[in-house]
C-alpha cells in the first residue's frame, strides 16, 4: 500500500508541475543478433579519476525520458535538469522544483526522445564546457557503496569515436594519420590493456582514451572516421592491443619492457609479437646499455618520422634539494597506491626519506634504451623502481611526469640533469610519426603496418553460439576482401545480400570480392549455430 500511495502521490505532483509519469509498455522481444558495434563507456567524475559518485544531474537538448528497465517512469522537456541519487532501497529522481520520486530498483535508463537529441551531464565540465553525449545513459548501482552510482554511456562505436579521435589526434596532423588513429582507437575501445570494470567496456579519461562529449566533434575528423567504419587491426584473426603515444624519440619500445601483466603484475610482461621495439627509420641499434643509450639521446639522430615532435629531444634539470623533495613526496604517494606499490622495493612507509641523493643508476634498459629499472641511492638507503610509468612518476620535474623513460642522468654537486627523447610510453604507434607519414603520402594501412608488426586490417571478429549471432558493418574503399571462418561446425554468414554456408576445417577462407560494395558500408552477419557449436567470422581487407 505504501508503494502504491507513493506512486499515486508522485503522479499527482508531476501532473501539477506539467510533467507526466508514463505508463508501462510491453516488454520487447529479445533479439538474438548482437550488434558488435555498440560500446559501453563509463563516465568519470569532474576530476576524471572516480567512476562512482553520489549523484548525477542530467538533461537533454531535446525532450527525454527515464526508464526503470523497460518501464518509462519520468518525462522531461529539453534542457530541464533532473538529479538522480541512490539510497539503500534504490534510485531517487529529484526534479528542479524539489521533492523526489522513487525509490526505483534495478537499472535506470536515460534516453532522448528525438534522434538529434543529445544527453547532457550538467554537473560536469569537459574542456570548460558542459558535455553532451550521443546514445543513452544507464545509471547503475555502484559496487563500493549503497549510496553511490555509476553513469554508463551506451552508443554505437562510430558515434563514440567522433568524440575521441579529435581529442587524440586533430585533423591538422593529416587525414590518413587521423584514419590510422581512428582504427587504433577502435581497437583500444574493444581491447583495452586493462578492463577492471565489469559494468562497462572502457573509461572516458586519459587513462583509457580521451572521450569528452559530442561538443568536441570535428566535421573532417568525422569524415575520416566514416572512411574506416568497422575496421580494426588484427593479428592472426584477433583484435590487437593498439597502444599509441605522442612520440617515441626515434625508437619504439617492446611491450613487455614497458608494461606489467594487467592480471599478475609480472614485469616484464609477456611479449606481444605485434608490439616489437625497433627504429622508426634506419638500422636496428643496440640501445640497452648506458653508453649506447647516452649516445643516442644526446644526439639529434634525425632519421625518424617523429623528429618534428617538440619532445623529440628534451632536457630537464633540478637542484639537488628539489629532486630530493620530489622523490620523497612522489615515492610516498606511489607506495600508497596499490597499483604501483609492487614496483617499488623496499617499502617506503610514511615519514621515510631517502636522505641525501647519492646517485641514480639505470639497472636495466629496453631495446629503445628505455629505463626499465632504476636505483635511487640515498644516504638512508637504496630504492629500486620498476616500469617506466613508476620511474616517470617518482622523478617528476616541477610537479610533472618525466616526458618519457628514454632518459640518461648526469649528477653534479648541486644539480641533476636528465636528457631524453619522446613523450609517452613509446610502444606501438607514434602519433607525431603517423602525422609525418601521412603528410608524406602514406595511407592509413601503411601507417598502421609500420607501427604494428605483422597485422592485417579488417572487420571486428563475430562470434556465433547456439543462442546468439552477431552483426557488424565495415567500410571498403575497394571491392576486395577475404572472409575467414574459424570453427568446426557449418556456419551461415551473410555478406550484404549474399548468404553463404561454410563448413570450416578449423580455419577456412573465401574471397568475397563479388559480394562487396566499393566506397561504401558493407554488412557482415553470422547466424546462431547448433547447440554445442561456436564459430568466429571476420573479413580482412588490407
Amino acid at each position: 500500500m505504501r508503494e502504491i500511495f507513493r506512486l499515486i502521490l508522485g503522479s499527482l505532483l508531476l501532473m501539477a508541475l506539467g510533467f507526466t509519469v508514463l505508463k508501462n509498455q510491453a516488454e520487447p522481444v529479445k533479439n538474438l543478433m548482437r550488434d558488435a558495434d555498440l560500446i559501453r563507456v563509463g563516465i568519470s567524475d569532474e576530476t576524471m579519476t572516480q567512476q562512482e559518485y553520489p549523484s548525477v544531474t542530467v538533461s537533454s537538448t531535446s525532450s527525454y525520458r527515464i526508464l526503470q528497465g523497460d518501464k518509462p517512469i519520468w518525462h522531461s522537456p529539453a534542457f530541464l535538469n533532473v538529479r538522480i541519487t541512490r539510497i539503500l532501497s534504490g534510485f531517487l529522481i529529484h526534479p528542479v522544483t524539489g521533492g523526489a520520486i522513487g525509490p526505483y530498483g534495478g537499472v535506470l535508463t536515460v534516453e532522448p526522445e528525438t534522434p538529434e537529441g543529445r544527453l547532457r551531464l550538467t554537473h560536469l565540465t569537459r574542456k570548460g564546457q558542459i558535455p553532451s553525449y550521443r546514445g543513452i545513459f544507464e545509471i547503475l548501482p555502484a559496487s563500493s557503496s549503497l549510496q553511490k552510482l555509476m553513469a554508463v554511456n551506451v552508443l554505437p562505436m562510430q558515434e563514440y569515436l567522433k568524440a575521441v579521435v579529435p581529442n587524440e589526434l586533430p585533423i591538422q596532423y593529416g587525414y590518413e594519420a587521423v584514419k590510422a588513429q581512428s582504427v587504433a582507437a577502435r581497437n583500444y575501445a574493444i581491447h583495452p590493456r586493462e578492463k577492471p570494470w565489469p559494468q562497462f567496456d572502457i573509461c572516458d579519461s586519459q587513462y583509457c582514451q580521451a572521450y569528452y562529449g559530442s561538443q568536441t566533434e570535428q566535421p573532417q575528423v568525422t569524415q575520416a572516421i566514416a572512411e574506416t567504419q568497422g575496421l580494426i587491426a588484427l593479428y592472426q584473426g584477433e583484435p590487437i592491443l593498439a597502444l599509441y603515444s605522442s612520440s617515441q624519440g626515434g625508437y619504439r619500445e617492446s611491450y613487455e619492457n614497458t608494461f606489467s601483466d594487467p592480471i599478475t603484475n609480472k614485469f616484464p610482461a609477456t611479449p606481444l609479437p605485434y608490439l616489437e621495439g625497433g627504429p622508426d627509420i634506419g638500422p636496428v641499434l643496440k640501445l640497452d646499455t648506458e653508453e649506447t643509450a647516452r649516445n643516442f639521446y644526446l644526439s639529434w639522430y634525425p632519421d625518424s618520422y617523429d623528429v618534428a615532435s617538440p619532445m623529440y629531444r628534451w632536457h630537464k634539470t633540478w637542484s639537488r634539494r628539489e629532486l630530493e623533495s620530489e622523490i620523497n613526496r612522489n615515492l610516498a604517494v606511489t607506495w600508497q597506491d596499490t597499483s604501483t606499490r609492487p614496483f617499488i622495493r623496499p617499502a617506503f612507509p610514511p615519514k621515510t626519506t631517502i636522505g641525501s641523493l647519492k646517485d641514480i643508476i639505470v639497472l636495466q634498459r629496453g631495446v629503445s634504451g628505455k629505463a626499465m629499472r632504476v636505483a635511487l641511492v640515498g644516504s638512508h638507503g637504496t630504492w629500486i623502481l620498476s616500469k617506466e610509468f613508476v620511474i616517470r612518476k617518482v622523478l617528476k620535474n616541477q610537479g610533472r611526469f618525466l616526458p618519457s623513460a628514454n632518459v640518461v642522468f648526469d649528477l653534479h654537486r648541486s644539480s641533476v640533469e636528465a636528457f631524453g627523447g619522446g613523450l609517452g610510453h613509446g610502444v606501438g604507434m607514434s602519433q607525431i610519426g603517423a602525422s609525418m607519414m601521412s603528410k608524406h603520402g602514406s595511407s592509413f594501412p601503411q601507417i598502421l603496418k609500420h607501427y604494428y608488426s605483422g597485422i592485417a586490417i579488417g572487420s571486428i571478429p563475430l562470434i556465433a553460439t547456439a543462442t546468439e549471432g552477431m552483426k557488424t558493418t565495415f567500410y571498403a574503399d575497394k571491392p576486395h576482401a577475404t572472409l575467414f571462418v574459424k570453427g568446426t561446425s557449418p556456419t551461415t554468414v551473410q555478406v550484404n545480400d549474399k548468404t553463404l554456408t561454410l563448413t570450416p576445417q578449423n580455419l577456412s577462407l573465401t574471397v568475397i570480392d563479388e559480394y562487396l560494395k566499393a566506397d561504401s558500408l558493407n554488412k557482415l552477419e553470422v547466424k546462431p549455430l547448433q547447440v554445442g557449436s561456436n564459430s568466429t567470422v571476420w573479413v580482412e581487407l588490407f
